[in-house]
């Protein structure tokens, strides 16, 4: 018995070593590791033209809302790369194009059924604030901008308690000042449930709507473009909201520079303690616009 098992053991070990003496067999696995290597390598250096995904999501928008789907499906389906002159890229960038699409209509189901009436059309200002702010200063990815714009307040109308435990739990640096000031804990709320309910890792979206009721020092541009386009909505109507959108179109740093001032000067009229992000994101933005002027 054993004798018949170590016969079977030796048999299959020799043809096994047959298999791979197979002249073809090195050079079928050299074409394959080759090829696996060349589709990784474009995968991971792949970064779509500014201009051409710009062009896509403008000609996206301007169709009706109710033949946006269908719009995408017939121009998939013309393979004729129009926008990159690449069909491979051309594919991919459609692709992203859906999934973003998508992902905004579901959340924009779930802020219907969570924010009222007055809460969900500002949100919807602003998203459309954020992709007139990202077109106007080149920000590549404007469906990014309209998504982040879009849930910056989704946890705005959420219980007090909600919004406290969601901000206990933020990995993201949460001062003393905030932790007393309830007016700002949606924002770190926000951030903090679209990581662990929706998945949300975009580090730059979770970043601007952690930070766009208060700022930080080394604010990236979609951060900026978050927080301006929360300050200009068409619903704004505050004292000063025309100066605010004059100064936020003349460009992100400008912007940033009244934003900043007039919040502060806001918080320092009501007594309020300032978060010390404000703070260093207000003299950060202040050199930087004094050094521009030389």
């Amino acid at each position: 018995m054993l004798r018949e098992e170590g016969m079977r053991m030796r048999h299959l070990k020799y043809e096994w070593e047959k298999f791979f003496s197979f002249r073809y067999f090195r050079f079928l696995c050299a074409v394959f590791l080759l090829f696996n290597l060349w589709n990784l390598s474009e995968q991971i250096r792949m970064e779509f033209p500014a201009s051409s995904v710009r062009q896509l999501y403008t000609d996206f928008q301007e169709q009706p809302e109710e033949s946006k789907g269908q719009w995408l499906e017939e121009q998939k389906a013309k393979k004729n790369a129009h926008y990159t002159g690449n069909q491979y890229m051309e594919e991919e960038l459609f692709k992203k194009l859906s999934r973003e699409w998508i992902q905004t209509e579901k959340y924009d189901e779930y802020l219907k059924e969570h924010l009222s009436q007055k809460r969900y059309t500002h949100s919807k200002n602003v998203s459309d604030a954020s992709v007139m702010l990202a077109k106007k200063f080149g920000y590549p990815d404007v469906e990014k901008a309209r998504f982040a714009g879009l849930v910056h307040d989704i946890c705005k109308e959420e219980p007090e308690d909600v919004q406290y435990t969601l901000m206990m739990q933020s990995s993201m640096d949460v001062c003393l000042e905030e932790r007393k000031a309830f007016k700002v804990w949606h924002g770190i709320a926000g951030a903090e449930l679209l990581r662990t309910k929706f998945g949300v890792m975009d580090m730059d979206v979770l970043s601007a709507v952690r930070y766009h009721t208060i700022a930080r020092a080394g604010m990236s541009d979609l951060e900026k473009i978050v927080y301006l386009a929360d300050m200009i909505s068409v619903e704004r109507d505050y004292p000063d909201v025309e100066t605010m959108r004059k100064k936020a179109l003349e460009s992100l740093d400008e912007g940033m520079g009244y934003a900043l001032k007039y919040s502060l000067m806001k918080l320092v009229r009501r007594d309020a303690l300032i978060p010390h992000h404000t703070v260093e994101a207000y003299n950060e933005i202040l050199n930087k616009l004094h050094r521009q002027e030389g």
